[in-house]
């Protein structure tokens, strides 16, 4: 099956003729559907006043809620109500599935909700799987019913609820014991068994507000937010009400997107309920809920987003020998048509690196195509993303492959596993000018004559090609003259690999020379103004994604308001800088980011970039490797090393410094306004009577607020690497990597950390460093590589005040 991932924004069609009233005049909560019989099933509480058939009396008013008490609704596709079943005791109806089988519906619900106190709801601690039965009254511990208890004891679950993927034959289940919701995933068989000892993912639910409901389909799981229309979510002209979709991809449990659900705006009350995946004609079919109308006479208003998927579509990758080496790409889809444009990626780690792009019908089902310069020895996995002309996409990866030279990995014939890889020399250089994006090819570039690019920490880095004339044909020429900066970007293979990318800002055109200068994706962040408030102080998410996290989150979900949500940005995204987001948020501690003004409604008016540059003080590292925006904190003495180097895998001269310039031995963290001293605080850390005496250094951060915790982590973050004072390695332009350097060019990334050992200096070294940069020029097929080393981000102190 492809790994479908919907398309949130996309056209919607209403379903089930309209509005339909349910069983209850209450809202519904969860809705499922029956693929074989072609019939729907909604949940709704039952409303306070009703009296079933073996009830002498109406409980009282809000008994129905507290003690889990649900109506069960079988629904047609025409809308009409044909079946009711009610439970008492079992949940509060967020979660429910549907299986077919033998001719009998069978329902999977919460079930054995623990009685709560009026006013509270009351939510499932067990599941349970059972048939529907129309006019069914049912009891917890009613003969036959199949019950499950995926956490044990129950006793200790406050709610859970169930999703089922019959595509995939998984089971997903959300649940609480006290200290946060989590996600499992299990297989359908072994959840079937009641064997629930080894679940396929498990993650924590992301924290955002008004949940209602969550559906499990493929590699996702989307959850739904939002509240009614009110005075606090008004509805057009003067909002556009807070409905939400979260979307986590369960492999990682990172959230992948949130987008503002803009359906339906003109409905009355319009809140978000239910969100399931139907199977419709072997098709998967995204569909939400609305419960809308007046209060005592709620109706259930259905939506579907058709993904016009191919769910046929697959990617295989097998390594070959002949007629040429590398790794063998073969495509099959069902459809061909209504494709608006495709690309297939290789996957190295983190990074996604584009191999291969087209639009419309260039793609046909059983085409091959061939990596004719994989990297060796390590798994590679391939992806065929398809974006469809209906605002679909459609993603499948293949299965990890590892291309073997014929020369194998190294020296020793040992396993491909335990060979060193090195960082070799470029036999050869490419270039091709791309549109904006970097996924359609505009032109390629003819031989090149000279190629300099580079990496770099907290900040942007360059690149550059040149061409010589004598090269240039006349069709080539013109389109070179028709590049324009920020419309086109520059891609630079090496060896067929890509390695960098990012927007054209100069073309020069000599007699003799054509060079195209170009800058990374990070240089779009400072030409972009933020618009949002800067606000992560709440323990859970705002509607904008904006809660206390990691620096990276907080950092990436600012860049994502900047370049998506905002009604600047047209279309979202316009650079296609979100997708290709690394973040990296191990060890990093959850903080409070505030710069919001005294009335905590002010925008910090700066580029995205430098507020960016400064959570650098808060812990903040990035860089940019080919298109992808790595966002992670710094390396320390506890990181694994990627590589070790000696003086011998450097050719011409090394500087190792003690640089005085950067040592310190106490750290102060400052949030004092230059213009008024008296607001603010500030907080130290460090050593005392040290052999370097007294060596301070000062941070300012640019925020409200900041809590001792927050000038004390800058403060430390501050003195990393200071004391003793910093040791630096350079290679400088003179100099070089040896191409048997034990690294390869896909671990040098600016933030990872490199031990060196060099012993025939005055100043022997053994340490390790942090990589901070990489300047590789390229010229009449000769290669340089160049790195610089800083100290890692460890901090030595003894007292604090």
């Amino acid at each position: 099956m492809a790994d479908i991932l919907f398309t949130l924004d996309g056209s919607a069609t209403p379903l089930l003729g309209g509005a339909v009233a349910l069983d209850q005049t209450r809202v519904h909560q969860q809705q499922a559907y029956d693929p074989v019989a072609g019939l729907v099933y909604a949940t709704q509480v039952i409303a306070n006043g009703i009296q079933l058939t073996d009830e002498t009396e109406p409980p009282p008013t809000g008994v129905r809620d507290s003690r889990g008490d649900l109506a069960l609704n079988r629904v047609t596709l025409d809308g009409e109500v044909t079946g009711v079943m009610y439970v008492r005791g079992f949940d509060h109806g967020a979660g429910l599935a549907v299986e077919h089988e033998d001719g009998t519906a069978y329902l999977w619900l919460a079930y054995d909700a623990e009685q709560q106190p009026i006013g509270t709801n009351a939510h499932g601690r067990r599941l349970v799987r059972m048939a529907f039965e129309d006019g069914a009254i049912l009891d917890v511990g009613a003969p036959d019913l199949d019950v499950y208890e995926p956490i044990s004891p129950y006793q200790d679950v406050r709610a859970i609820t169930a999703s089922l993927d019959a595509d995939t034959g998984r089971m997903g289940i959300a649940y609480n014991t006290g200290s946060g919701t989590r996600y499992r995933v299990f297989g359908l068989e072994d959840f079937r068994a009641k064997d629930f000892s080894a679940p396929l993912f498990e993650f924590a639910r992301p924290s955002f507000p008004s949940l209602q409901s969550w559906t499990l389909y493929g590699h996702y799981v989307y959850q739904f937010h939002g509240t009614a229309y009110g005075d606090a979510n008004p509805a057009p002209p003067e909002g556009n009400g807070d409905a939400y979709w979260t979307v986590i991809d369960i492999r990682t449990g990172e959230t992948i997107q949130r987008v503002h659900d803009l359906h339906a705006l003109t409905l009355e009350s319009r809140e978000p309920e239910s969100v399931a995946v139907w199977d419709v004609d072997g098709r998967p079919q995204f569909v939400f809920g609305f419960a809308t109308g007046p209060v005592g006479a709620r109706l259930m208003n259905l939506y579907a987003i058709d993904s016009s998927v191919d769910p046929d579509v697959t990617l295989t990758a097998a390594v070959v020998g002949r007629p040429q080496p590398g790794v063998e790409l073969t495509v099959n889809l069902a459809q061909t048509a209504g494709i608006q444009d495709w690309s297939i990626l290789r996957s190295v780690g983190d990074v996604d690196q584009l191999l291969f792009s087209g639009q419309g019908n260039t793609l046909p089902t059983g085409s091959t195509w061939l990596d004719s310069s994989p990297p060796a020895c390590v798994p590679v996995t391939y992806k065929l993303v398809i974006q469809r002309t209906s605002g679909a996409s459609e993603i499948d990866t293949s299965d990890a492959v590892t291309y073997t030279p014929e020369e194998g990995c190294g020296g020793g014939g040992g396993p491909v596993g335990d060979q060193t890889t090195t960082l070799g020399c470029a036999t050869e250089y490419t270039a091709l000018i791309h549109w904006r994006g970097g996924a359609r090819p505009y032109t390629a570039l003819p031989r090149l004559t000279a190629v300099s690019w580079g990496r770099t920490i907290n900040d942007v880095s360059e690149a550059s090609i040149t061409v010589a004339m004598a090269d240039v044909g006349a069709e080539c020429c013109e389109a070179l003259g028709l590049v324009e900066p920020w419309v086109h970007e520059l891609t630079i293979y090496r060896d067929g690999e890509l390695v960098w990318q990012g927007p054209v800002v100069r073309p020069k055109f000599g007699r003799n020379t054509v060079v195209i200068e170009a800058t990374d994706v990070f240089s779009w962040l400072d030409h972009v103004v933020n618009t949002f408030r800067v606000t992560y102080t709440s323990s859970t998410a705002d509607a904008r994604g904006r809660m206390r996290a990691p620096i990276t989150y907080i950092a990436e979900n600012h860049i994502r308001l900047n370049l998506a949500e905002s009604s600047l940005s047209v279309p979202p995204d316009w650079c296609e800088v979100l997708p290709y987001i690394v973040r990296r948020d191990t060890g990093l501690p959850r903080i409070k980011v505030e710069k919001d003004g005294s009335t905590n409604g002010t925008v910090w008016t700066e580029y995205l970039g430098t507020i960016l540059r400064e959570w650098t003080k808060r812990g903040l590292t990035w860089t940019t490797v080919g298109r992808s925006l790595l966002l992670r904190g710094r390396p320390t003495s506890e990181t694994r090393a990627a590589a070790t180097l000696t003086l011998d895998h450097i050719a011409g001269d090394v500087e190792v410094v003690k640089d005085g310039g950067n040592g310190a031995t106490y750290a102060f963290a400052t949030s004092q306004e230059s213009r008024n001293i008296s607001t603010g605080k500030t907080l130290g850390t460090g050593r005392t009577g040290t052999a370097y005496g007294r060596l301070d250094t000062l941070v300012k951060l640019q925020e409200e607020e900041v809590t001792d915790a927050d000038l004390r982590a800058a403060a430390r973050d501050d003195l990393a690497g200071r004391y003793p004072v910093p040791v630096s390695v350079s290679v400088p332009d003179s100099a070089q990597l040896t191409p048997d350097a034990p690294v390869t060019m896909r671990q040098l990334v600016p933030g990872e950390r490199l031990d060196v050992f060099a012993h025939s200096l005055c100043l022997p070294l053994a340490q390790g460093f942090a990589l901070s940069e990489v300047d590789v020029t390229w010229q009449d097929g000769a290669e340089k590589v160049g790195i610089g080393l800083i100290p890692l981000g460890d901090v030595d102190e003894e007292l604090s005040a």
